[in-house]
């Protein structure tokens, strides 16, 4: 039996994501050592070269050796769940990607009727029908930003709690990669310097409708977009002085697999083994700069204005209106028109 090299086979796929795994955890290698550590002569290592090249993988050849820049969107799947089951992840085993969707919620909750206990990670490049909160749109250029879900089928919390810990993971994330100072938003807002660099959107429904009175007949998709590439000129005039991204807080450019396979690490602390609820909290508040600042929102069909009180992890946002009088203020049903 021979081997079936053509560039579609299965077989040479797989040496393909065997070389990319090298170079994207060595950075630089020679083709003599991919050679040895692949266990394929130089000339094959050249051509899968060539073809990860033209597959639209950014490779350069250097003094040093072969140096990988950048992996092209087709190619993140394997590489995620092979490092994640590698490193005894869950988030990232099971994963899917799509050069452009309508929302990467939307496919968490078609996948979510196959049943499937393990938690999903959705990609896309680009969302036609991006959402935010309060049906507000999230824009993003190709190339330029995370745009990911988690399906986290039976998640033992509620939407208040999962809103609060995801948003301090991808605050902890981007403090540990660019080693600045970040603000949570309360309830779905990361920013930086006043600008806000990410956002998250959770959507909760009953697994089985004849299951609602059961806790754990809940179904969360976890909706995080991440700005990493852009540039001020990418946003649109309205935003452009009140967002900002990573590469423009740090000054130079980001490779996201890596950023997001830190951010999958974060969140699956935060989200699907977490500490005790008590640290947690503490440590998003202590990012949080509305307690105890004037505010008003709309909740209830209501508008109220008030001080924050508190947030409380189970029921919201906690406002101390004018009269004393306090309200409990829940993120999906809440709009914050002024600070």
């Amino acid at each position: 039996m021979t081997d079936d090299l053509s560039p579609g086979s299965s077989i040479e796929r797989r040496r393909c994501e065997c070389l990319l795994m090298e170079l994207y955890e060595n950075q630089t290698a020679t083709v003599e050592a991919l050679s040895r550590r692949l266990s394929r002569p130089p000339a094959d290592i050249h051509r899968l070269l060539e073809f990860l090249r033209k597959s639209g993988c950014g490779i350069e050849t250097t003094p040093a050796g072969v140096q990988l820049d950048d992996i092209s969107w087709p190619w993140w799947r394997a590489i995620l769940e092979d490092r994640s089951g590698a490193a005894g992840r869950m988030l990232g085993r099971h994963v899917l990607v799509f050069d452009q969707t309508t929302s990467t919620n939307d496919v968490c909750w078609q996948a979510a009727r196959q049943a499937d206990e393990r938690p999903l990670v959705v990609l896309a490049d680009v969302q036609t029908r991006g959402r935010g909160r309060r049906g507000r749109r999230w824009e993003s250029k190709p190339g330029q930003s995370l745009l990911l879900s988690i399906l986290l089928p039976a998640a033992r919390r509620n939407a208040e709690t999962l809103t609060l810990t995801a948003g301090l993971a991808v605050a902890q994330t981007i403090e540990t990669l660019v080693g600045v100072s970040t603000v949570v938003k309360w309830p779905n807002d990361v920013l930086v310097d006043g600008k806000k660099i990410a956002g998250i959107l959770i959507e909760t429904r009953w697994a089985n409708p004849q299951e609602m009175d059961s806790p754990t007949a809940l179904d969360h998709a976890l909706g995080i977009g991440l700005n990493v590439g852009q540039q001020s000129a990418d946003f649109p005039a309205p935003l452009a002085d009140r967002a900002a991204s990573l590469a423009m807080i740090s000054h130079h450019p980001w490779n996201r697999l890596r950023v997001l396979e830190a951010l999958l690490e974060q969140l699956e602390r935060n989200c699907l083994h977490p500490p005790a609820p008590a640290p947690l909290i503490a440590a998003w508040k202590a990012r949080c700069a509305m307690l105890g600042q004037p505010i008003r929102v709309h909740c209830g069909g209501m508008e109220i204005v008030g001080r924050v009180a508190d947030i409380d992890p189970l029921e919201g946002l906690v406002l101390r209106d004018e009269t004393g009088a306090v309200h409990l203020c829940k993120a999906r049903e809440t709009t914050v028109l002024s600070p």
